[in-house]
């Protein structure tokens, strides 16, 4: 069973990056390119491994009629983004029978200009309306402001920062040489009232079931 998961992430990178199975990455492509396609393929695949959701009432339109279908599956980016498209080949791929959006949020290190601490991301409520949210490096200063209102609502965060598995969120990317691998907090989850498969905890790099804000 490990081997098989990990065989259909590594197929589910590729295939999603270029849409055909054992493709080579273009050697026009920087490193930084082909490291966030895998993660944003990582990301997509998440949504599988993690129950919880519900969401028709994340996006606020359960009792709306809508021509395109079910509510989307948000995911949220905050900060500067590191993808730069590499969500674009996933956003035809539905999962749990949902389209992906794709939300973009200025980071708290942008908005905190001219000494000014913002202690509350001004686009709050939205952010709130994600089902994902990644936290981009450039936050890595400003985590525990951006965790902070959104611990316990059902969003799974994701970094790839050190240290953000401590400071409460759910999952973490980790780059080493030319992989990708993904280390979990179970207790982030449990407070988000998310559930995480247990094949997806078979695969973490690292797994930790407490981290600094305890349970509630």
């Amino acid at each position: 069973m490990r081997v098989g998961i990990r065989a259909c992430f590594i197929s589910i990178a590729v295939l999603v990056a270029w849409g055909r199975p054992c493709a080579v990455w273009a050697d026009s492509e920087s490193a930084p390119t082909r490291e966030y396609k895998i993660k944003a393929a990582f990301m997509h695949h998440f949504i599988t491994f993690v129950s919880g959701w519900d969401f028709q009432q994340k996006g606020g339109r359960a009792s709306e009629a809508d021509a395109d279908g079910p509510a989307p599956i948000l995911i949220g980016i905050v900060g500067r983004d590191p993808f730069r498209g590499a969500f674009a080949p996933l956003l035809d791929r539905q999962v749990r029978g949902r389209r992906i959006e794709v939300k973009l949020f200025k980071g708290l290190s942008e908005l905190s200009r001219d000494g000014e601490e913002v202690k509350r991301h001004p686009a709050h409520e939205r952010i709130k309306k994600c089902d994902l949210i990644f936290i981009s490096a450039s936050e890595r200063q400003h985590i525990e402001v951006l965790l902070g209102p959104i611990r316990q609502e059902r969003i799974l965060t994701i970094a790839d920062t050190p240290g953000f598995l401590e400071k409460g969120g759910v999952i973490n990317l980790v780059t080493e040489g030319r992989k990708v691998r993904f280390e979990i907090n179970t207790a982030g989850a449990r407070r988000a009232r998310l559930t995480i498969r247990s094949q997806l905890l078979r695969l973490a790099k690292r797994v930790i079931d407490e981290d600094n804000h305890g349970e509630t």
